[in-house]
């Protein structure tokens, strides 16, 4: 039965994987089941959540453990906010605010002055802040919450979120349709926005005075709600509507900087984006409930929290996994299991001959020396497990026994394992087009016999034998490179070389004509500094269509575009000129084949839009020599913590943290015997927890840890090592 569930689960993330790069969204053990409302965190380690029923947790180890707090009630917590490790606030209900100065291991009441429910907070300095929600109350503190003023805010609906960038200017957003503004401290409050009854706003972020964000939706006529995003870049003058593409509420919107955000709504939807909003991506949070809440400690790190005790948590922002790959090999699929087993290394995937088994392999020391950890795996094995992670190789057949740099025939062309034949590329390792809301262009219709492997979702094929003649590109598939094409409309495109087909393997070079585009090769590994313009040329056939021109805008076989591999130069040269594109084709260095077709009869590209082609490989036999058939993928730990290496120690111990004295990180360094449960924790001299650094399980072998002290002030703090049967502290001493 375990087989089959696995099996399952592989399947079904394997379009994630392939989509988004695997999103990195993992489910996290609150250990409550009450919806939760809000999330803060002060650091990469410490955080808090409240929720329903006066729930408070923390985590001091980057919510690989969270511990409840008393909060004296249990009305409905749904707001947090934190000014430092130690002072935060924490409303709800019936007006009900809370405050501690140590950390949430005390809270006290405050007198808010208010009946209604606070939904949101929001405080500039450890003095200064604000609280808002039902009925339009906004309330205001200048003494750290000693006393709350009550502040005008002009409406009666509901405030759903609040948020100030200066001293003095400030926003709230709210149910029917409400924005609000204030320039003098929320002494007065006006309506930026009003769209009425019908519409509702939740989410509401300022990267600066000028930029923002909120979120919210409408009804429509049929009662159906219809979800969006509105930005401003002047401060709200006026504001510019962008597409969400979610059919679920969107109710939490955060951005680390001024270009990545994301999105969290109802059935765990979530949204992110890396180019200030224009594009919103949806992630797989790996959750079908509400999220009511999102909190990024930088662009990578980050949370959210929501219905039934629900905690789920990102290392890559959303958009993958902690397993990394700089290749696009799809017959290997990691998905990661159990996280809290994860650990630093590399791993290879070393195919062996005849192409029927595997080994994997484990490097501690990025890739120098390598260990056999499994070895003579078939492919047809459903799946392995190790290091928190499951394994799953299904590779693509190929002929065999073919001499050296000779292809099969569909070698270097994607062909997904799982998924049936149309369904061959997905759009993440396939192409994209940006912006994606004036998308207008897919592939062609999947072609059988005439160009194989194309499908149509992509349509972007690689010449090799068997396809065309018997003959390939004078390129290897490792050789492809990611390549972007940028609309420019004619009158500002580059020329290219046109053909004219004048049998099935007879296509005749003709002249150069401009195309409305131009093309680019990408590679982000070279440290060029600008994209390479690279050749390109399109096909004809003779007739009345013929009109010597390139659009591409039809689903015909003249619509074909060439991207050669070479500088681009619009002078004509040979072999270009001098060789027929087909029978000679192995004098040409094409990278990619590319048949557009249009998404909708009225669509068209929008001067500047991009289409990017990603290079992909296939697993495969032997393809030339010096290219040894392997894979590699890179894992990274979810507590921080680096194994040093796998050698089983004969007890467990606690080496002297080193530097010591330090200012302001040291390292930790430790061994694991077996795979028991084990705590690291790090206390002041007062005794008092301050940090968590381990506590869980790890596999055997020895381990070190880095621990900033940034935020603790100079002094003796004590670290200690323990489980059932073994205890050891070690003294530190930070010296700023």
């Amino acid at each position: 039965m375990k087989t089959i569930c696995c099996l399952l689960f592989t399947i079904s993330l394997h379009v994630t994987l392939i989509n988004a790069q695997n999103s990195g969204w993992l489910a996290q053990s609150s250990g409550v089941n009450t919806d939760l409302y809000s999330v803060h965190f002060e650091d990469a380690s410490t955080g808090w959540v409240c929720g329903s029923g006066g729930v408070i947790l923390k985590t001091t180890s980057g919510g690989n453990q969270w511990l409840q707090q008393s909060s004296g009630g249990n009305l409905p917590l749904r707001a947090i906010f934190f000014t430092s490790l130690s002072t935060g606030w924490c409303a709800g209900d019936n007006g009900r605010v809370l405050k501690t100065t140590n950390s949430g291991a005390n809270w006290s009441v405050q007198t808010s002055g208010i009946t209604e429910a606070i939904r949101c907070l929001y405080f500039l300095n450890s003095t200064t802040g604000y609280a808002a929600g039902g009925q339009g109350k906004i309330i205001k503190t200048t003494n750290e919450g000693a006393t709350w003023v009550s502040q005008t805010s002009g409406v009666t609906s509901d405030i759903n979120s609040i948020m100030f960038t200066d001293n003095n200017t400030g926003w709230a957003t709210g149910n029917s349709g409400k924005i609000l503004k204030t320039t003098n401290a929320g002494s007065q409050w006006v309506i930026s926005i009003d769209h009425g009854m019908i519409s509702d706003y939740y989410g509401l972020f300022f990267t600066t005075p000028l930029t923002g964000s909120f979120i919210g939706r409408y009804l429509d006529p049929n009662n159906i709600p219809f979800v969006y995003y509105y930005k401003t870049y002047n401060g709200g003058l006026w504001w510019e509507y962008q597409a969400s593409y979610s059919k679920k509420i969107l109710r939490s919107v955060f951005y680390s900087d001024s270009v990545h955000g994301w999105s969290a709504g109802d059935s765990g939807a979530v949204y992110g984006t890396y180019d200030k909003g224009i594009t919103w991506i949806e992630q797989n949070s790996r959750t079908f409930n509400d999220l009511n809440s999102l909190y990024f400690v930088n662009n990578s790190l980050g949370y959210s929290v929501g219905k039934n005790g629900t905690i789920i948590k990102t290392f890559h922002a959303g958009y993958r996994d902690t397993v990394i790959t700089s290749r696009r090999d799809l017959g290997v699929i990691p998905l990661v299991e159990n996280v809290n087993q994860l650990i630093n290394a590399k791993y290879r995937v070393q195919f062996k001959s005849p192409d029927t088994t595997y080994n994997v392999l484990r490097s501690f020391n990025n890739g120098i020396s390598f260990d056999t950890i499994i070895s003579n795996v078939t492919l047809a094995d459903t799946g392995r497990y190790f290091d928190g992670m499951l394994l799953r190789v299904k590779k693509i057949k190929f002929s065999i026994g073919l001499p050296a740099g000779q292809y099969p025939g569909n070698a270097g062309v994607v062909k997904d394992p799982v998924l049936p034949m149309d369904s061959i590329q997905t759009r993440f390792y396939g192409w994209d087009y940006f912006p994606v809301q004036n998308r207008y262009l897919t592939g062609s219709l999947y072609k059988p016999g005439y160009r194989e492997w194309q499908s149509a979702s992509m349509s972007i094929s690689y010449p090799t034998r068997l396809n065309y003649v018997a003959l390939r590109s004078l390129l290897n598939p490792e050789d492809l490179r990611k390549v972007k094409i940028v609309f420019t409309g004619y009158g500002n495109g580059q020329t290219a070389y046109r053909y004219l087909s004048l049998s099935p393997t007879n296509y005749l070079f003709q002249d150069m004509r401009e195309v409305p585009i131009k093309v680019y090769e990408i590679d982000e590994t070279d440290g060029t500094p600008q994209p390479r313009q690279l050749n390109c040329g399109f096909l004809e056939f003779p007739g009345a269509s013929q009109d010597n021109k390139w659009e591409p805008t039809t689903d015909t076989s003249k619509e074909v575009l060439y991207i050669f591999g070479s500088n681009y130069n619009p002078v004509p040269g040979t072999p270009y000129t001098t060789n027929n594109l087909l029978v000679q084709q192995a004098t040409f260095d094409i990278m990619y084949v590319w048949a557009p077709r249009k998404i909708s009869a009225n669509s068209n590209y929008t001067l500047n839009d991009e289409f990017i082609i990603h290079p992909y490989t296939v697993t495969r036999p032997e393809i030339a020599p010096g290219y040894p058939l392997y894979y590699e993928f890179q894992t990274s730990s979810v507590i921080g913590i680096e194994p040093i290496n796998s050698i089983v120690p004969e007890s467990y111990s606690l080496q002297q943290n080193y530097p010591n004295p330090f200012n302001p990180n040291t390292i930790i360094r430790f061994n694991i015997k077996d795979s028991r449960f084990t705590t690291l924790k790090v206390f002041d001299i007062l005794g008092r927890e301050i940090a968590t650094l381990l506590n869980e399980q790890l596999i055997p072998g020895t381990y070190e840890v880095n621990w900033d002290g940034t935020n603790y002030p100079s002094g003796i703090y004590f670290c200690r090592l323990y489980n059932e049967d073994y205890s050891y502290t070690i003294k530190m001493v930070l010296v700023k």
